[in-house]
């Protein structure tokens, strides 16, 4: 299993392999979140073992934002590159997968996905969000039917692909 701060190393990685790094602090929370949450409901096991609480602006690990407290509301500084070989497939996987689906969103919009999310609304503040609850939205969410009103295939077709490159 990946530290928090090893799988927050890999989103800076992947983020330095676009045009440009605009990983913040927030941003980078939730990708954590999503990233674990990915985790539970494909793999059936966490990525980190690493607590994530329900601070104010969202989903915290208490690690990570003392490593990256620093930079504020500024861009982290994305490292040139990183050992991928030490990182097992299935777990890079995963977070190549919450940066391809959430990777796009701005910071501010990823806290309002968070906080409309279960896991974090039914969580009282600084208290540790549940990994079953998180369970169970991700399970909920990623393996619900598709509504027959969506017709999206390019959509459907990338998700697929992404999902299975993590089984």
């Amino acid at each position: 299993m990946l530290t928090a701060l090893r799988v927050a190393e890999c989103f800076l990685h992947l983020s330095g392999k676009q045009i440009e790094c605009d990983l913040t602090p927030l941003k980078l929370q939730k990708l954590l979140y999503y990233a674990e949450g990915l985790s539970l409901a494909i793999r059936g096991k966490s990525l980190f073992s690493e607590p994530i609480l329900a601070w104010k602006y969202g989903p915290v690990v208490r690690d990570v934002y003392k490593a990256y407290e620093f930079a504020g509301r500024s861009s982290i500084p994305c490292p040139a590159d990183i050992d991928e070989s030490n990182i097992p497939e299935d777990e890079f996987n995963i977070i190549k997968t919450a940066m391809d689906f959430y990777g796009s969103y701005s910071a501010e919009k990823l806290v309002e996905m968070t906080h409309r999310e279960p896991p974090y609304r039914n969580t009282p503040r600084d208290m540790e969000i549940s990994r079953n609850d998180m369970l169970k939205f991700f399970n909920d969410s990623i393996f619900a039917p598709v509504p027959p009103e969506i017709e999206d295939a390019s959509f459907d077709s990338m998700a697929m692909e992404s999902l299975e490159s993590c089984l």
